[in-house]
């Protein structure tokens, strides 16, 4: 064995030590989970100079489901989300674990320059200290498995884009499938989306950038299964003030259906549906009405529920998530920051 071949296969082992206890290179500052073995997991910062990229994520996140034993207990479906990166941005954080039921747990951040990043990986540390060094209790169920029909957890996924002197962007999401559905042709799913948008004035010294309207889309039309359709959403019609909404989102047909409700506080906004069957799209609007809830974070956690056709084996779209903050500054002056999540099923 020549010496470039011998220090290549040293490399290699030396990689696959390090992922098995949950370690991975990083690419400037990190911060890694090594005293809780029994969970595969990565995280890892970055300056703006020298990011993450996407086929930097990828590699990390497909280093800890192959390392995981939570996965070779569990041949549950997988699913996987991409962020979409804007142009001009940059992954400088990235956090991905397996909770005790193999359900994929994900964290991106999106740094839209230099003055950003401090902010993004703050709030990276805060999901790293919630999901890997202590993480979420799991219920007693596992992933893809029910009695009866039901809502099952298939993947968890936080994502932050901010970008001075505007603020930025939460787009988070919770997403289900329904398990013992009694349809042999389709898959159901259900997915609440957890939006919010932070002003620059708030997050940025000096900014005077304000919230403006607030914009969420589940395109379930983006999906590859096939037969795509948007069952149903909540919140429906136009909710303004101050006040509590509750969110309730059922699926399923026959006597295999199931509900999935929860409630969230909204501030002193204006919401209109805007959601289509006719166009498989669920989508909201939201104006911020009053300075006070102009110049503070704010946001809803919309739902909805589509079904698509059933298949066996391979990776299909289930559906695209979007979010989109437009920010304001005096008369005319607006800037929109969109997040986007391409969300897969692995089976």
């Amino acid at each position: 064995m020549n010496g470039k071949v011998g220090m290549r296969a040293f490399s290699v082992l030396l990689a696959l030590l390090l992922v098995s206890v949950g370690v991975v290179p990083a690419v400037s500052a990190t911060s890694i989970n090594t005293e809780n073995s029994d969970v595969a997991s990565v995280y890892r910062v970055a300056e703006f100079s020298n990011p993450i990229t996407l086929s930097d994520l990828k590699e990390m996140r497909e280093s800890v489901i192959d390392n995981s034993q939570q996965r070779t207990d569990n041949h549950a479906p997988l699913v996987l989300a991409d962020p979409v990166v804007p142009e001009g941005a940059e992954i400088v954080a990235y956090g991905f674990t397996l909770d005790a039921r193999g359900v994929p747990v994900q964290y991106v951040g999106l740094a839209g320059d230099e003055e950003s990043v401090s902010i993004i990986q703050k709030r990276a540390q805060e999901w790293y200290d919630s999901n890997i060094v202590n993480p979420q209790l799991a219920v007693a169920e596992q992933a893809g498995t029910l009695d009866r029909a039901g809502w099952i957890e298939i993947g968890r996924n936080t994502g932050d884009y901010y970008l001075s002197p505007y603020g930025g962007v939460t787009d988070n999401y919770e997403l289900r499938q329904l398990s013992n559905d009694g349809d042999n042709t389709k898959d159901w799913f259900a997915i609440k989306q957890i939006f919010a948008m932070e002003p620059g004035r708030q997050a940025f010294e000096g900014s005077s950038w304000t919230n403006k309207k607030g914009t969420m889309l589940h395109d379930w039309a983006a999906g590859t299964f096939g037969s795509p359709n948007l069952y149903e959403w909540d919140p429906l019609g136009t909710k303004t003030g101050e006040q509590t909404i509750g969110v309730s989102i059922t699926g399923g047909t026959g006597g295999a259906s199931a509900t999935w409700s929860w409630s969230y506080d909204q501030p002193e906004v204006t919401t209109y549906d805007r959601s289509s069957t006719d166009t498989e799209k669920a989508k909201w609007e939201m104006f911020f009405n009053s300075d006070a809830a102009k110049r503070t974070t704010g946001g809803m956690k919309p739902g909805s529920v589509g079904s698509v056709s059933q298949h066996s084996s391979g990776t299909y779209r289930i559906l695209n998530l979007q979010a989109d903050g437009q920010f304001y500054n005096g008369m005319t002056t607006y800037h929109t920051l969109s997040h986007v999540w391409n969300i897969n099923f692995q089976y």
